[in-house]
């Protein structure tokens, strides 16, 4: 059995290379999603599950990849990836989900916005509109407040 460019995602993602955490994160996977048939996987286990993690140095390092391999797919981005990150950046709940999805939704704009045009067509009006009052919904609800309240202000 063989998978797509498996010599490339053998010889790019070997053991050497991931043994370095960070490395692991923010160059190689940027790498293997040039392929297109890795790139959403790896966007989906980023925005899913990664950005949720209980380690905050998880939660940076997937926004960082994130924000590494998004502008490879903006329109997909902006339709699913960035709306559901802003859901989840006022979970009052869980300060996990919540600083993960501040800490995503903010890495991809800086990535993606660099290119106005890019951000401005993949969002869409409401979503475009969410995201630039954020900040103010978070200060609205207290989030900074309480438990949580440092690693959320340093997010924001």
């Amino acid at each position: 059995a063989s998978f797509p460019n498996g010599i490339y995602v053998v010889t790019t993602a070997d053991f050497f290379s991931l043994g370095n955490r960070a490395e692991a994160y923010t160059s190689i996977a940027s790498k293997i999603a040039k392929l297109p048939e890795y790139r959403r996987p790896i966007i989906q286990i980023l925005y899913e599950q990664k950005l949720f993690h209980w380690d905050p140095v998880i939660r940076g390092l997937s926004a960082q990849a994130l924000a590494a391999v998004g502008p490879l797919d903006p329109t997909w981005i902006g339709e699913t990836v960035v709306p559901f990150l802003l859901v989840r950046s006022l979970d009052s709940k869980n300060l996990n989900v919540r600083h993960g999805g501040v800490l995503g939704v903010a890495e991809l704009i800086r990535s993606m916005g660099a290119d106005r045009d890019v951000l401005q067509t993949s969002l869409s009006g409401k979503t475009l509109a969410t995201m630039l009052d954020l900040v103010n919904q978070i200060e609205k609800r207290r989030l900074y407040r309480g438990r949580g309240g440092e690693i959320m202000r340093v997010a924001v």
